[in-house]
């Protein structure tokens, strides 16, 4: 299996709407990918590890696949679409990591 992370760091100056993230993206998300969308979980930056820092991530979302060949398949057709809606709701650049899942 692998997992597409994507992390939004944390910027002081920058917008991010959570809830046009939650109500409109990820449901968004959810259809594009469909039944080739094994899971997906979504987190939010409350702070960082000491007193009075701000979280690294204003948010991430795993998203969970059955192969690196499915993801490709969506790089090509879901995934474009998802990444234009990224302006309706962040001003933050998206940061994004495959990995394997090993445990």
């Amino acid at each position: 299996m692998v997992r597409v992370t994507a992390f939004y760091a944390h910027d002081e100056g920058a917008h991010f709407d959570w809830e046009y993230y939650v109500n409109k993206h990820l449901p968004l998300v959810r259809e594009l990918l469909g039944e080739k969308l094994l899971g997906m979980q979504v987190t939010r930056g409350l702070m960082g590890l000491a007193a009075g820092l701000p979280p690294m991530y204003v948010a991430m979302a795993q998203l969970d696949f059955e192969s690196a060949e499915v993801l490709q398949e969506l790089m090509m057709t879901a995934v474009p679409r998802i990444v234009a809606d990224i302006p309706n709701y962040t001003s933050i650049a998206l940061q994004m990591q495959v990995s394997e899942v090993v445990g």
